[in-house]
């Protein structure tokens, strides 16, 4: 776990890790979320990467995004927020 919590440091996120559950947090203002986005989206790839060297296999099934934040916030970011996508390198 403690792999896992290095890479997502180096993306700008915080892992919180539970038994069977991980699960990636970044603060971002408004206009910052397709930047917050993409720290995610670059985040979760090389964890998969890190998890297939190690023999283990993140289900892409599972991920998700979710917005969290004052009313008035939530809805400056465009079309209801930005979704998680999966890139395969």
């Amino acid at each position: 776990m403690a792999d896992m919590a290095n890479i997502a440091a180096q993306y700008n996120l915080t892992l919180h890790a539970f038994a069977d559950n991980n699960q990636l947090y970044i603060h971002c203002k408004p206009e910052n979320v397709q930047s917050a986005v993409a720290s995610v989206q670059q985040c979760v790839t090389a964890i998969e990467q890190w998890m297939a060297a190690s023999r283990l296999r993140l289900n892409m099934d599972k991920p998700e995004l979710i917005w969290t934040g004052p009313k008035q916030n939530l809805s400056k970011i465009p079309g209801c927020g930005l979704a998680l996508r999966h890139f395969t390198p």
